[in-house]
């Protein structure tokens, strides 16, 4: 007789066969493969990162405007230089923990083509290389939110985002259509 597990709904193998079909997907064709570049900075005590492709500069936070009738994660917009960027918290996007706006907070400003927005980061630790081969695609504290927006985790526990869906996300992009 052959050994075959029988899948039942409910039945906690078929849990663990998705869970397998899950950590078996490719990266995505968008994340490139090899050595890549990261700025890592911190969000409520945990460290993430973005690629530095995505990154265009990054800004102390100074004169942030609030706006009236946004989702909450859009923290509000800044001018850098006569162009105005909105600045998202990301924090309220994840639903993690936030602790309110400090001297240290900086403004990622994020770029692909024409779109452009600044990500509010706690503090900017540094910039670092990594192998793609050393991201795993899984996360210790399952967030389906935040599942969708990383490449992976390093092993040092960074959470590495993933700019290009950020800068490509309708759920991000807040239009002035009713």
């Amino acid at each position: 007789m052959e050994n075959t597990i029988v899948f039942r709904k409910g039945d906690e193998s078929l849990i663990l066969k998705e869970r397998a079909e899950a950590l078996a997907k490719p990266l995505d064709d968008n994340i490139v493969k090899g050595d890549i570049e990261i700025l890592k900075f911190t969000l409520s005590n945990e460290i993430y990162a973005f690629e530095t492709k995505y990154v265009k500069e990054v800004l102390v936070l100074n004169e942030l405007v609030q706006l009236p009738f946004t989702p909450d994660f859009v923290k509000g917009i800044i001018s850098v230089r006569g162009e105005i960027i909105s600045v998202l918290d990301i924090k309220k996007f994840f639903n993690l923990q936030s602790g309110g706006i400090t001297d240290l907070n900086r403004v990622i400003i994020l770029r692909l083509n024409e779109m452009t927005f600044g990500v509010l980061a706690d503090r900017i630790l540094d910039v670092d290389n990594i192998s793609s081969n050393d991201l795993h695609t899984t996360l210790l504290n399952s967030n389906s939110i935040l599942e969708e927006y990383i490449i992976g985790v390093t092993s040092d526990r960074n959470i590495v985002l993933n700019g290009f869906k950020f800068l490509t996300e309708n759920k991000i992009i807040v239009s002035d259509e009713l």
